[in-house]
């Protein structure tokens, strides 16, 4: 019984796992893209790199 409990149990820290996995790699994203924003904002108008294709 306690071995079944057990085994329950690292299944529901897998499951936890597998799924905080890609929650922490998304909010590392979006962390990285508010940093480059705001990196890109900080530049002088002259020195931005210009966002439009083609110009």
């Amino acid at each position: 019984m306690i071995f079944r409990r057990t085994l329950r149990r690292l299944l529901q820290i897998t499951i936890v796992l597998l799924l905080l996995i890609p929650l922490s790699g998304c909010l590392a994203l979006i962390a990285l893209n508010g940093a480059g924003t705001v990196a890109y904002y900080n530049l002088p108008k002259k020195d931005r790199p210009s966002l439009h294709i083609g110009k």
